[in-house]
């Protein structure tokens, strides 16, 4: 069964960040699993394409890429994207959710969480490690990781 593993999921679907802008958003990990689909919430009457990866924290800045995403369109509402492979991820490790999207769309309020962002051009963006020439920001994003946690124990009995 897929769950939160990571992020923010209960914003109200209002404000649409501005496009052509790459975020990267800081959380630590609620629940030990397999990292596979990072879902966006997207304000009403916005839609175009994003690209989304988690990285780890590297002294609290965005670190190296664990997994990402190819270009998915989004309309408005909740839009899971998959990743291209999914990403162990650790409770209670920090780890970045980032996004990048063509047009204006992710939900955000303007307090809560600290960020870094910095201006880029969609088509040509590729998430990279370490990523440099970033600014401070402080808005929520509405992006949270999902995934599965850990397997079924089950007990053999040979007679």
């Amino acid at each position: 069964m897929t769950v939160k593993l990571i992020g923010n999921d209960d914003l109200s679907l209002t404000n649409g960040t501005i496009g052509e802008s790459v975020k990267y958003m800081r959380f630590a990990a609620e629940k030990s699993g397999s990292l596979s689909d990072i879902q966006i919430g997207v304000g009403t009457g916005n839609s175009g394409n994003a690209k989304v990866a988690i990285l780890s924290d590297n002294s609290s800045n965005p670190g190296t890429v664990l997994g990402s995403s190819g270009s998915t369109a989004f309309i408005a509402g909740m839009n899971l994207i998959p990743l291209s492979a999914p990403a162990d991820i650790v409770a209670g490790t920090y780890y970045w959710l980032a996004f990048i999207t063509s047009a204006s769309g992710v939900s955000y309020i303007s307090t809560g969480y600290a960020n870094k962002y910095k201006s880029a051009t969609y088509s040509s963006f590729s998430f990279s490690n370490d990523p440099t020439g970033l600014s401070d920001g402080a808005s929520t994003y509405q992006i949270a990781g999902f995934g599965t946690t850990g397997g079924r124990l089950f007990q053999v009995i040979v007679c």
